[in-house]
């Protein structure tokens, strides 16, 4: 549905450059409770809505589509509130930033990969995945990280037990982050 933002009509900036980001996707999961082999268990979840932040990243519905908001300061926001987020994800769930090997991060946009690197402190080679679905596909929207899950499963450059955090963002600044192991 990404394309509904294409509004002929709206030539302000920030919509050429949602315009050049956003594609259409689709995606699929299959979840079991039984053990698969070079795949994910996802262990926990934990979402954040930062306050006042509508005006920040979605949509508003207009006569001829979607109207894309997507502030310049997406980066800034990341840098400065997604570390204390992070950090009490993993405090909750008893976990060590020096043992998450994989970041799966929903690729908003390069500045957005480097936001999210420079905020964990963490070698923007770790993104490798995002940054190649960024590459290759673009801002698909939501199913966005399902095309960087799958990546990086097809790779198969993982051992059993290697623990991984995804990490997916949405309208009104909003952020879901899900701890994971390989299996």
């Amino acid at each position: 549905t990404c394309s509904l933002t294409f509004r002929p009509s709206d030539k302000r900036k920030a919509n050429l450059v949602a315009l050049s980001l956003f594609s259409d996707g689709a995606s699929a999961m299959i979840v079991s409770g039984k053990k698969v082999e070079n795949s994910i268990r996802v262990l926990s979840c934990k979402s954040r809505k930062w306050r006042n932040s509508l005006n920040v990243m979605g949509w508003e519905v207009a006569e001829d589509g979607l109207q894309v908001i997507f502030d310049k300061s997406i980066p800034l926001l990341i840098q400065k509130n997604f570390r204390a987020f992070y950090d009490l994800f993993l405090q909750e769930f008893a976990l060590d930033h020096k043992t998450i090997e994989h970041f799966l991060f929903h690729p908003g946009g390069m500045k957005v990969i480097e936001a999210f690197s420079e905020s964990l402190q963490v070698d923007i080679e770790k993104f490798y995945y995002s940054y190649s679905v960024l590459k290759n596909f673009g801002n698909l929207s939501s199913p966005t990280i399902f095309f960087v899950i799958n990546e990086f499963l097809n790779e198969k450059k993982f051992q059993p037990n290697e623990k991984g955090i995804f990490c997916a963002m949405g309208p009104g600044f909003s952020c879901e982050l899900s701890f994971f192991e390989t299996t």
